[in-house]
């Protein structure tokens, strides 16, 4: 269906045009890309699981250590890196809950892990991680740092959580990709990738780079012992806010390519002044899966310019049961021009969904197109509407 919808876009749109140096996008295969994308979806969310179990085993035998003969080593409140231990990890072993680890300048080869809840791990200086933190405890907040996740141990993710933490505060990282043998890249590669997350603050980040998804936030997990991978959970009330995301440049056959934001299954999130330009796929999208919602989900004042397929968006993933994009509000004041198809789209999955107050212009196939039913669209600045009434 969508296939036929967006040639028929195509035919009106090039008929209508003047530009003879405009060229069809080539499209792929819409059900073996789904299918793709399931096979890769598992795989990230099994390998992250098992990296994340293997940690908390090796923790476990730590803390055993630490307690022989009954002696318990005590923890301490505030910890400099590299003053106090050498390397992160450390760190985040010797402090306490709401503990604060503070790492000073310097490129550090590692992958920290933390099960303390509420710690502060903060870069005090110019501080390169070559490497990626895993979370798997609540409330853990992560200021200030550069890291490169080609060298992540967290599956390529700069900053995850497998699932089932909640309060995260993500602020002021630059995260970024020199993976640059492999034009085929694994799974993984992800800027942030939280599952069955709550409450989480995603704020003035800079990520780009060879990586499939900027921003990634999941309702959909893995209980233990992992197997299967379709377990479903929240991930709701999270803010995603005044990023900005560049030159995602992920293989078009792996995962959800080049998707700056991508919000799964997810409700009540806040992702608001967000600026992504040039990603090899999609800018913002709102994705109903596996026979789950995604539902009342805030989409404001962004940016976005310069994908390859839709600027903003609503999908059904196309694994299992249909699912639907429900109640989200898209607007005010989005800019969505100069992307590769269509600039906001509501796939026929869409359901009760308002549109208002913004502007998409200059998109290869059109600015705005509605499939689905009973959308609201109102006040939004176009050139090209299809499916408006």
């Amino acid at each position: 269906m969508k296939k036929l919808i967006i040639s028929l876009l195509a035919i009106l749109f090039f008929a209508s045009c003047t530009n003879e140096d405009i060229v069809p996008i080539e499209k792929i295969d819409s059900q073996s890309f789904s299918t793709k994308k399931a096979e890769m979806s598992y795989a990230l969310l099994e390998q992250l699981s098992r990296e994340f179990n293997e940690f908390r085993a090796t923790n476990e035998v730590r803390k055993q250590k630490a307690n022989i003969n009954g002696k318990k080593v005590e923890c301490t409140e505030t910890v400099f890196v590299p003053d106090d231990y050498p390397t992160i990890q450390e760190a985040i072993f010797a402090v306490c809950e709401n503990g604060k680890v503070f790492v000073r300048s310097g490129t550090y080869y590692e992958s920290p892990g933390t099960e303390t809840p509420g710690i502060f791990i903060k870069a005090i200086g110019d501080v390169t991680l070559k490497g990626g933190f895993g979370l798997g405890a609540d409330n853990v907040k992560i200021h200030g740092f550069k890291i490169d996740n080609a060298y992540s141990n967290w599956s390529k993710v700069g900053i995850g959580s497998a699932h089932g933490f909640n309060g995260f505060d993500i602020k002021h990282n630059t995260i970024y990709s020199t993976e640059t043998n492999n034009p085929y890249l694994p799974f993984g590669h992800i800027g942030i990738y939280f599952s069955y997350c709550d409450n989480a603050i995603i704020a003035q980040n800079t990520i780009s780079g060879n990586m499939e998804v900027g921003i990634w936030i999941d309702a959909i997990g893995l209980d233990f012992p992992w197997s299967p991978p379709h377990a479903f959970g929240s991930s709701s009330n999270n803010t995603i806010s005044n990023n900005t995301i560049t030159g995602i440049i992920g293989d078009l056959n792996v995962l959800y390519p080049g998707s700056g934001i991508n919000l799964r299954n997810a409700d009540y999130t806040k992702v608001q002044g967000n600026n992504i330009d040039t990603t090899n796929g999609w800018g913002i999208r709102l994705m109903a899966d596996f026979g789950q919602s995604c539902d009342g989900n805030i989409v404001k004042n962004n940016s976005v310019k310069n994908t390859l397929y839709d600027g903003i968006g609503s999908s059904f993933g196309g694994n299992g049961t249909i699912a639907l994009n429900s109640n989200n509000t898209i607007g005010p004041n989005n800019e969505s021009n100069n992307n590769g198809e269509l600039g906001i789209h509501l796939d026929e999955y869409s359901l009760n969904n308002i549109v208002f107050n913004n502007t998409a212009k200059n998109n290869s196939l059109c600015d705005i197109v509605n499939e689905g039913i009973d959308n609201t669209f109102k006040n939004n600045s176009s050139d090209c509407a299809i499916g408006i009434d």
